[in-house]
């Protein structure tokens, strides 16, 4: 919007301000379309600023692991390799929150 300068058309910004709740901006609009008349105009746009919106809350949850037996494609468990210093046999996994499944409660008999 500010800056949309064509193959006819350059628009240059010369200065930008904030006044109160609006922001001031200065441009020069300079048509290059026929080269036998240039036009030079400069205008004022004036935008309304948004009001800065309550800062998000982001909590931070830990997250937790546990390390169990390393497993291969077809679900076989892996062996350590002793010449390695890092056991392969062990992985850290994410261990997800399971959520407890709530009991319905029994449905009430229509009395006929």
């Amino acid at each position: 919007m500010l800056n949309e300068s064509t193959s006819y058309l350059k628009i240059e910004v010369i200065g930008e301000t904030l006044e109160n709740s609006e922001r001031v901006i200065h441009r020069r609009k300079t048509c290059i379309g026929n080269p036998a008349e240039h036009f030079v105009t400069e205008e004022v746009i004036r935008v309304p600023v948004a009001k800065p919106e309550e800062p998000v809350k982001v909590s931070i949850k830990p997250i937790v692991t546990k390390k169990v037996r390393a497993r291969n494609a077809k679900g076989h468990y892996v062996a350590d390799n002793p010449d390695t210093s890092e056991n392969e046999a062990w992985v850290t996994k994410v261990v997800k929150k399971v959520k407890s499944v709530r009991k319905s409660k029994p449905r009430k008999k229509k009395n006929d």
